[in-house]
């Protein structure tokens, strides 16, 4: 699992994740490829329903093996709840 947030805090030096419910929800109709979404664990249910509905219309892969806290410290950042790795070729499951 270190190896994937790793691969996240890479893909954010290069400019290749978005952050936030609202952002990462338009990208999924707009982008050309499919984003991998990392949804916080501990989300709510309402941003957890819409991501996942989302994610399902447009088969596109979520992993929510991470919490909040996880998830913000690979990035840099603080209290993130979802993020998209725009670059699916960062992403290695183990």
């Amino acid at each position: 699992m270190n190896k994937q947030l790793n691969a996240l805090g890479m893909a954010k030096k290069s400019g290749n994740i978005l952050t936030g419910e609202k952002r990462v929800l338009e990208s999924m109709k707009t982008l050309k490829t499919k984003p991998i979404i990392f949804l916080a664990s501990d989300a709510g249910n309402n941003i957890k329903t819409k991501i996942q509905k989302k994610c399902h219309y447009y088969q596109i892969l979520v992993v929510d093996s991470f919490d909040t806290e996880q998830l913000s410290k690979a990035i840099g950042s603080t209290n993130k709840k979802v993020v998209a790795l725009l670059e699916p070729s960062f992403y290695k499951s183990d």
